[in-house]
């Protein structure tokens, strides 16, 4: 038993060991995987956001001939062209 930091506390556990090559490499590997996940996300999030960041609508979903349609849009940039 090893003395804690604080007198008359205890750890109750020995010290650490080195870990072995092969848990080093496959907490190697899984940390890389764990950021390439992060990253991915990350990425998706923000190619979603911008691709939302435009919207065109209508007032409805289906006209009649020769019926009015209202067109209406958000998030452009002034003097944008939309097609």
């Amino acid at each position: 038993m090893t003395t804690g930091i604080f007198p008359g506390s205890s750890t109750g556990r020995p010290p650490r060991r080195p870990l072995p090559a092969d848990c080093h490499a496959r907490r190697s590997a899984a940390l890389r995987a764990g950021l390439l996940t992060l990253a991915s996300v990350i990425a998706m999030v923000a190619l979603s956001t911008y691709a939302r960041a435009a919207t065109v609508a209508t007032d409805q979903p289906d006209y009649h001939p020769g019926q009015t349609v209202t067109i209406t849009g958000s998030g452009w940039e002034p003097g944008e062209t939309v097609d």
